[in-house]
């Protein structure tokens, strides 16, 4: 390829010089500074000549200024001056002004001609007032005149102000209606010929990309340029200004997204060197854009791992609140958990400690440090949690099935605070409280009479999200068969079920549709359809069955629809799939540990079909079919012969 393209250039330059023996062929850029402070310059190029494009062998566009408006003169970093004591005694003498009619009292009075950094130091102190909630006019006919004066004095001497001072007039230009047209195409103008001549810094960019995306003034344009320029720079991401840049990209246009990509690498060279409030302004951005990094993630578990005695509550909330957000599990951000959780117990921030439970109810990962620290500082400090952070607290216990060392005192503590914020929960929230405690066998028998009425019922089908209200009448449905299961001295006056909320129980996502599918195919063959029952909801109970099979006392199949159903015995075979147990101690979560106990309560043998063995262990018909047989063979004798 690279062959064929210096040919055809050597075939087009012989060509050029026949027809001009004068006129050399070249390709040259005018200018002549460093590469590391050129975007992109003008070029000139002698073509081969032709009647259509699709003869020249070799095309290079030349640029027109008006596509790419940085084409400098001068070098604009030569012009800038530092500005003088006299401008630092009149900058004090503006913040002294508590609002824009001193400002504009201070500018009245006769003395020395106002210098341009004068100017933008009573620009950027009208602008502070105004934006801080003054309700002073500042379009009266003299206060007109003044600011216009000020505008005048900035547009003649704009060259010699500092970047600072620059940036300060560009926010005050966009801004307000009220400033001249001519002054805002001064700033803007200036801006690109700094940004053209590389004069500003990293930070100073994000800073003018921040002011023109999210003001009312801002000009798409000159922002469209200053990303380039972004771009252009990114050898110069680094551990002092990647924070700034993270935090400027919420700003970032489609059409720049590659940025996250160029970021996403330059922070892998750094992360190790940023300091917790960095990370933290990192940690917010990501999770604001939504963008997944997992080389970041795994980044910042080293870090925090490192770090975590020197990040403040607020900023490890951040960092939390990026694991939980995307999902992601890393050993070192556990680690780390645990060794703050055991440090701060009495004194450990309530958000945060609500927030460690979720991210471990998230992740299905059951740590005992976490979890022994947050009931410990629940029982010292039960009274500063909030009601959503009681909730997210607690029910944690039960959705990984973890009793804490001394429970009685634990769920004595946990029943006074429920009880105080019971009214003040979200109906589904409340719901998932309760249940937690029953999946534990601990009964909240003094909050069932509020919740089985009426009128929490009428709440429960006044939801609008469809997913939220299912998943309300579920544990609400587990909750009603617990009491009834377990605690049956308890008084449940109203009863629901299924058809009272119009919701199916029997519904299966894909892979456990995919499941079961394949073994009702094979149980078909192994036992045969006349002695199975599939998707079977247990009697007063939520709890789906995937297949029902029974026998008698010699273990011999009897068909479904045979009479004397007492001297029979039921086998529950219940689809296991992997999220119904902890990652980390193959435990059964609360929920499905609850299942079990009631459907054994209810007569049933229950029978686990594990989704990992089945699917992924079992390869071949041969090897599943064997594998179900060794779940059966306990209990059917598959010798006897099946009619």
């Amino acid at each position: 390829m690279a062959r064929s393209i210096f040919s055809r250039l050597r075939l087009c330059r012989s060509v050029c010089c026949a027809a001009f023996p004068s006129t050399r062929v070249s390709v040259g850029l005018l200018n002549a500074r460093p590469s590391s402070t050129v975007i992109l310059g003008q070029s000139t190029v002698i073509l081969q000549d032709g009647l259509r494009i699709q003869e020249l062998p070799w095309v290079i566009r030349r640029l027109d200024p008006r596509e790419f408006p940085f084409n400098r003169v001068t070098y604009s970093a030569d012009d800038i001056r530092n500005h003088a004591e006299q401008d630092e005694a009149f900058e004090q003498l503006l913040q002294d002004c508590k609002n824009v009619r001193q400002v504009f009292r201070l500018l009245e009075v006769p003395g020395e001609q106002v210098t341009v950094f004068s100017a933008v130091f009573a620009l950027r102190r009208i602008y502070q007032l105004k934006t801080g909630g003054t309700s002073d006019d500042i379009d009266s006919f003299i206060r007109a005149a003044i600011l216009n004066e000020l505008c005048e004095t900035v547009v003649r001497e704009i060259g010699h102000l500092s970047n600072r001072a620059l940036i300060d007039t560009a926010r005050c230009s966009v801004t307000f209606r009220s400033h001249d047209d001519r002054f805002v195409e001064k700033v803007k103008e200036e801006i690109e010929r700094r940004v053209g001549d590389g004069v500003f810094a990293i930070g100073d960019i994000c800073l003018l990309i921040s002011i023109f995306s999210e003001h009312i003034r801002g000009d798409p344009n000159t922002t469209r340029n200053l990303w380039i320029h972004l771009g252009s720079r990114y050898k110069e991401f680094g551990e002092d200004n990647i924070a700034s840049i993270y935090r400027m990209m919420r700003n970032i246009t489609p059409e720049f997204r590659y940025l996250w990509r160029i970021l996403d690498r330059q922070l892998q060279a750094c992360w190790w060197k940023l300091n917790a409030s960095d990370v933290s302004a990192v940690a917010r951005q990501l999770v604001l854009a939504n963008y997944q990094s997992s080389q970041t993630l795994s980044a910042f578990g080293k870090w925090l791992f490192t770090n975590i005695h020197e990040v403040k509550d607020a900023e490890l909330k951040d960092v939390v609140a990026l694991y939980t957000h995307f999902n992601f599990s890393d050993a070192n951000v556990v680690s780390s958990l645990e060794r703050y959780a055991t440090a701060k117990i009495g004194t450990l921030d309530k958000t945060i400690a609500a927030m460690l439970m979720d991210y471990c109810c998230q992740k299905r990962f059951l740590s005992t440090i976490i979890f022994d620290a947050v009931a410990q500082d629940f029982q010292k400090s039960s009274a500063a949690y909030r009601p959503i952070e009681v909730t997210f607290a607690l029910r944690a216990f039960g959705i990984l099935n973890y009793v804490p060392p001394n429970a009685s005192e634990f769920f004595a503590v946990a029943e006074n605070s429920v009880h105080d914020i019971c009214a003040d929960l979200d109906p589904v929230l409340l719901l998932e409280l309760l249940s937690s405690f029953v999946y534990l066998e601990r009964f909240p028998v003094n909050f069932v009479r509020s919740v089985f009425t009426p009128h929490f019922f009428t709440k429960i089908n006044a939801i609008s999200d469809a997913a939220r209200r299912q998943k309300a009448v579920m544990k609400l449905l587990q909750l009603q068969s617990s009491m009834f299961l377990e605690f049956p001295c308890s008084n449940v006056a109203f009863l629901a079920n299924k058809e009272t909320f119009k919701i199916s129980l029997t519904w299966l996502e894909g892979r456990s549709y995919k499941f079961h599918h394949e073994v009702k195919s094979l149980l078909r063959d192994l036992v045969g359809a006349a002695f199975i029952r599939e998707m079977v909801v247990a009697e007063n109970s939520p709890h789906l069955i995937n297949f029902e099979i029974s026998v008698d006392r010699n273990r011999n199949l009897v068909q479904v629809y045979e009479e004397d159903k007492e001297k029979q015995i039921k086998l529950a075979l219940v689809g296991m799939m992997p999220e119904f147990y902890c990652i980390n101690t193959h435990h059964l979560l609360g929920e499905f540990a609850t299942k079990k106990r009631h459907l054994e309560k209810l007569g049933y043998v229950f029978l686990e079909m594990e989704y990992e063995k089945f699917m992924w262990q079992c390869r071949g018909t041969v090897a599943k079919t064997k594998y179900l047989k060794s779940i059966l063979s306990p209990h059917i004798n598959f010798n006897s012969k099946l009619n």
